[in-house]
């Protein structure tokens, strides 16, 4: 969550609840299909003409030859974890998001 998001509680709880229905443009995921059938999924780290980094859920970065890939497209899926409240109960909810609306120097 960025700082600005922690703002609004309103757009806070949409992107925990269902994390798919808004993506930034900066987190959207990308889906790379290499040649030999390997499938990649992250967020465009870096790109030039000669390759594409892709970073993971686990902050790995994987640089894939752009020779090697059969095809890359944007994924509609976000990164966020989906259903992520559901083990929580009512006052853990409640404490997350107050943790999620302080501030850094309030943690």
């Amino acid at each position: 969550m960025t700082s600005a998001a922690r703002t609004d509680t309103h757009s806070m709880l949409i992107a925990v609840v269902d994390p798919n229905a808004v993506v930034r443009a900066q987190y959207l995921s990308h889906v790379a299909e290499t040649a030999d059938g390997r499938v990649f999924t992250g967020l465009m780290a870096e790109q030039d003409a000669v390759s594409v980094t892709l970073l993971d859920v686990e902050n790995k970065r994987t640089q894939i030859s752009r020779e090697e890939i059969e095809q890359i497209e944007e994924s509609a899926v976000s990164l966020m974890p989906e259903k992520i409240l559901d083990p929580l109960t009512a006052q853990q909810r409640r404490d997350l998001f107050s943790y999620l609306e302080s501030s850094p120097e309030d943690q």
